[in-house]
């Protein structure tokens, strides 16, 4: 593949990527949960539908599931999976990881439990030291469904989703 980008491509990792030039290319890489159309209109990409509710403080998606991953050797069988909910967790639970750049996970500090994660993570050094194994408002209901919860009422929540930081990619 071939891209006219003005600016150096340094890395693919949707964490990273920190350009204009970067973005693009991890958008074409990479699925959220949503995206925007040509209008700027939020539509579905990995999720089939999502229900949020009064406040605007709680977002259950329903996952397409007929969405697999290549096939490559970091899966057990060689084969590609299918795309599960554990795989959007295990996505923000990178972007809040002390490894990664701080400006990925600012942009979904409002889910319930991610700052406090955030800080172990950053913080806690010694991994047998840390308590939170979860963000607490990310929560898996079965392979197809997970719900994030806000701290407050988070209208774009949607929009921020489309963000080539909140790309999924396999545990």
């Amino acid at each position: 593949i071939t891209l006219g980008e003005l600016g150096h491509i340094e890395t693919l990792d949707p964490l990273f990527a920190s350009s204009a030039s970067e973005q693009r290319v991890i958008h074409l890489l990479y699925d959220g949960l949503t995206r925007l159309d040509a209008q700027g209109n939020i539509e579905p990409a990995l999720a089939k539908r999502w229900e949020v509710n009064s406040d605007s403080t709680q977002f259950t998606f329903h996952l397409k599931t007929n969405i697999y991953f290549h096939d490559s050797e970091v899966f057990q069988s060689g084969n590609g999976r299918r795309f599960l909910a554990k795989d959007v967790l295990f996505a923000f639970q990178r972007m809040a990881n002390m490894k990664v750049p701080d400006f990925t996970a600012k942009r979904f500090m409002d889910i319930r439990g991610f700052a406090a994660y955030h800080n172990e993570q950053t913080f806690v050094k010694n991994p047998d030291r840390r308590v939170l194994t979860s963000i607490e408002g990310i929560r898996v209901a079965n392979d197809s469904t997970l719900t994030f919860y806000t701290t407050k009422p988070a209208g774009d929540f949607l929009r921020r989703l489309a963000h080539p930081s909140a790309s999924i990619y396999a545990h």
